[in-house]
């Protein structure tokens, strides 16, 4: 296997993915201000945004799996593995800090001990959830790369298939008006293990044309009935539930392998030629996927804030189709640039 085309396509995958998120977040802001109830053109633009957008966290946890995964190790905790579980857990505690901060004082609030304690609950900014989670799948990952060195991908393709199937099944009986669930199940098990593992066991998984039709299908009958569901789910509702788009969800899951699938065939593209310059601006973006993802929720804010309540940059005259994607634009330039220039600095490297 070529390890720089290899590397090339995971860094363009987390490009794309953490693209699709600030389009997720920004789009969100916009589409919680409509009622569902009386959707029109916009409110279904919006609706297949977000629904398309879902697969960018399932697709973080697979590629991170992908890469993890599968090298054989000497012992289960060693320098190599303490270096992998920093490089998610400081980020998470130093962000998780920050925007703690930065929310109170903006609010004229001091942070409390309480609030501090608070962030080892999980009790964090919205988006920082998954840095906690993927720190946890990173704590548990020598069992698993244990396991997938001796059964192989076969082995890692049935584990993976089996612990979504567990937790998206206890999702649907959670959320089902005739089963209610307890304790939590898809609080207390290690929710995400099985986009891990699935990350693995697909990485090197050959996409022929005839393939990439299939799962090119596949992601655009779930990407239509995500959406119905959701207008189906929100028909009565006030504000947007976005319950449908659940990274447990199923459907949501479907979706984000057959993603996952739609990408592997760049690692064959890069191979066989020089990556193209798409290729080179997602690999880019996903070199500074982690700084991007922390910062982008501060700076969507601050953004809307000077355009909006400022009225400035004639935004209100635009769409607010038009306004999401351009948001999401400027957003994640700056996002990622603000990563690219704190990877310089020695001190901040751990960071972004």
């Amino acid at each position: 296997m070529n390890e720089r085309a290899k590397l090339i396509w995971i860094d363009a995958a987390k490009g794309l993915s953490v693209a699709l998120l600030v389009c997720m977040h920004t789009n969100a802001i916009f589409q919680n201000r409509m009622s569902p109830s009386n959707p029109g053109v916009t409110w279904w633009i919006l609706c297949f945004i977000n629904t398309a957008c879902r697969v960018c966290i399932p697709l973080f946890f697979m590629l991170s799996g992908a890469v993890i995964l599968g090298a054989p190790e000497k012992s289960l905790i060693d320098r190599k593995y303490v270096r992998r579980v920093g490089r998610t857990l400081i980020p998470f505690v130093f962000w998780s800090l920050a925007y703690l901060l930065v929310y109170r004082l903006t609010a004229n609030r001091m942070p409390t001990l309480n609030d501090v304690v608070g962030i080892v609950t999980g009790k964090v900014h919205y988006h920082l959830w998954f840095l906690s989670s993927l720190t946890g799948l990173l704590i548990i990952s020598p069992m698993l790369n244990s396991y997938v060195c001796a059964t192989g991908n076969k082995g890692a393709l049935i584990l993976g298939c089996l612990l979504l199937s567990v937790v998206g099944t206890a999702w649907v009986l959670e959320n089902s008006i005739k089963f209610q669930i307890e304790p939590n199940l898809t609080r207390v098990l290690p929710v995400y293990s099985g986009y891990f593992v699935i990350g693995y066991a697909l990485r090197d998984f050959p996409v022929t044309k005839t393939k990439k039709l299939i799962v090119a299908a596949t992601y655009l009958v779930g990407l239509v009935v995500c959406a119905i569901l959701a207008r189906s789910v929100n028909s009565r509702a006030s504000q947007f539930d976005g319950l449908i788009g659940d990274y447990l969800n199923p459907l949501v899951m479907i979706m984000s392998i057959a993603m996952f699938l739609l990408l592997r065939p760049l690692e064959s593209a890069i191979e066989v030629q020089h990556s193209g310059r798409v290729t080179t601006f997602f690999a880019w973006l996903g070199v500074a996927s982690l700084g991007t993802y922390a910062l982008h929720v501060m700076i969507l804010d601050n953004f809307l804030q000077f355009a909006f309540i400022y009225n400035r940059l004639g935004f209100r005259r635009l769409p607010n189709v038009a306004i999401v994607l351009i948001v999401t634009l400027i957003v994640t330039a700056v996002s990622s640039g603000l990563s690219i220039l704190a990877r310089r600095v020695p001190v901040l490297q751990r960071l972004a």
